[in-house]
């Protein structure tokens, strides 16, 4: 996925170009696992580097957690969690 980050409607200074790169690997019916690499250009630059499971808790819901890493561009490594709760329609 290529596309622009933090988008916003007061600048533009922190629009910068945003690269995702992720792969996936099907456990079973309702695991999934994966590793997800972001680069952020711009005002906002980074990397973030996080494994993530993807585990089904309905017929149409899901859930999505991941723990990893995340670097300014002059910065460490910090760490970073996130979830999300995917509705399919």
């Amino acid at each position: 996925m290529i596309g622009a980050g933090d988008v916003t409607l007061r600048s533009t200074k922190g629009t910068g170009l945003i690269v995702n790169h992720s792969t996936f690997w099907d456990v079973d019916d309702g695991t999934v696992l994966g590793f997800e690499v972001n680069r952020q250009t711009g005002a906002s630059a980074h990397w973030l580097l996080m494994p993530q499971l993807h585990s089904a808790i309905g017929r149409k819901v899901s859930a999505q957690i991941g723990a990893g890493a995340e670097r300014a561009v002059s910065g460490p490594f910090r760490p970073r969690i996130g979830l999300r709760i995917i509705r399919e329609f």
